[in-house]
């Protein structure tokens, strides 16, 4: 039973859903603490010949709140202004009918738990990119303590999981903390490179952007081979 544990992000890069297409059980580490100016609440795609960022504006919390704790500003902004500024950024591209799919996914949330709209955000788009055999779990549901490594390897245990696999991102930690030595559980890095992929109006291929530029410019069908990892 192959397992990733990521935070929750907002509107992610293709490479998150290449993890989640590589898996059985993907756990939504929402209990982990928020991050100011992190990607748990932004994310960039492309508006107006630059890169611009996608932001949900957030209610004002202590320091050590986890993702899971933090509500945003107003439900209205996600049908408003963040609509409307994908909208704006990829009106005029090929597969904009997709990418309508994904603002009046956005109008039906009622949600102002920033966590519950990450993971409702993923879990669309994973279904609409055919990632169906997934089973998603929040880390808060399981109610472990720990940090770092230590809980990593609770969660592996309390779901069973027989390898785990995780962003190269996580390496020096889990080396720090002796990953190895403390669980029999194989561990292994997504090797995920993105591939180029024709962008409206640039010539110089931008790559890491949120998967809705993907989706914008070669729809859905292509965007779930682009996330697959290479033979």
């Amino acid at each position: 039973m192959k397992c990733a544990i990521m935070q929750p992000t907002f509107f992610p890069w293709p490479g998150y859903f290449s993890l989640i297409n590589e898996v059985d059980k993907f756990i939504f580490l929402d209990d982990a603490q928020f991050s100011k100016g992190s990607w748990h609440n932004r994310n960039k795609i492309f508006l107006a010949n630059k890169v611009s960022w996608l932001t949900l504006p957030i209610k004002k919390k202590d320091l050590f709140t986890s993702i899971n704790e933090i509500e945003i500003a107003d439900v209205k902004i996600l049908n408003n202004k963040i609509n409307t500024k994908i909208k704006e950024a990829y009106q005029n591209h090929k597969y904009f009918s997709c990418i309508i799919e994904i603002t009046d996914f956005l109008e039906k949330l009622e949600t102002i738990n920033l966590s519950e709209i990450n993971i409702s955000i993923i879990k669309f788009i994973s279904l609409k990119l055919g990632i169906n055999k997934v089973n998603f779990i929040k880390s808060s549901d399981l109610m472990i303590k720990g940090k770092r490594t230590e809980k990593i390897i609770s969660i592996l245990n309390k779901v069973s999981a027989s390898s785990y696999i995780s962003p190269p991102g996580a390496q020096d930690y889990l080396s720090q903390d002796n990953y190895g030595l403390n669980t029999n559980i194989p561990l292994s890095f997504i090797d995920y490179h993105q591939k180029e992929y024709s962008q409206k109006k640039i010539t110089n291929f931008i790559s890491n952007l949120s998967i809705i530029d993907v989706i914008a410019n070669v729809g859905w069908s292509e965007t779930s081979d682009h996330i697959k990892l290479k033979n």
